[in-house]
């Protein structure tokens, strides 16, 4: 991967990749005339050969919060990250901004919140997890053509529970909704379901006497 410590990113790598490891926190955007990210990849299916075959893709990492400003596209393998620090490590999809992958999943992972304010669309998954709260809001969209899957309170850093609350919209056959082994806390707003849905809250030995809130 490329090695940075910027704030702000922006890049065409045309049919190649973009895979950025980034130290203390990225904005995708906000630099110039191109926008956000894009790269190729894949043009056929979503395996292993293929992925050989078209070694493209967008994989960024930061040690910090990552704002998406800016669109991000790529038909190969979609993956945003961030670790844990000290500080913020929260991944946020600005409103106007689109992440997209026409052909494969698209995966964000988060070591702290994830807010959704623009728009998650996937040609397969859309797979969306966060150690502690996710949010998608009234602007936000999380589409995708197979299933649309959040996990909140989502790694052994969360000892408190997480929220999950969805204002906007999820669009998907089937959509989960998951906790984890903490108290958790799904909140629906004024929102659009479009797909069978489902919620899955763990309940374990070790968390029997907590409490997880379906609002």
């Amino acid at each position: 991967p490329l090695d940075l410590a910027v704030n702000n990113l922006e890049g065409d790598a045309g049919a190649g990749g973009l895979f950025v490891a980034d130290v203390g926190g990225l904005t995708i955007g906000g630099i110039s005339r191109t926008v956000g990210l894009k790269a190729g990849g894949d043009r056929s299916r979503n395996d292993f050969f293929t992925t050989l075959l078209f070694p493209g893709g967008i994989n960024v990492t930061t040690s910090g919060p990552l704002t998406i400003l800016e669109d991000v596209v790529t038909e190969g393998a979609l993956l945003l990250t961030t670790t844990e620090t000290a500080g913020s490590d929260s991944l946020t999809i600005a409103a106007g901004a689109t992440v997209r992958n026409p052909l494969q999943n698209v995966t964000l992972l988060s070591a702290d919140n994830l807010v959704v304010a623009g728009t998650v669309d996937s040609a397969a998954k859309s797979i969306l997890r966060a150690f502690n709260d996710i949010d998608v809001q009234s602007t936000g969209i999380v589409r995708a053509v197979d299933q649309v899957l959040l996990t909140g309170d989502d790694g052994a850093a969360n000892s408190i529970g997480s929220t999950v609350a969805v204002a906007g919209q999820l669009i998907a056959p089937t959509i989960q909704i998951r906790g984890g082994a903490d108290s958790d806390k799904l909140v629906i707003g004024s929102l659009v379901l479009a797909g069978h849905t489902e919620t899955v809250w763990n309940i374990t030995a070790s968390n029997a006497g907590n409490i997880d809130n379906v609002n």
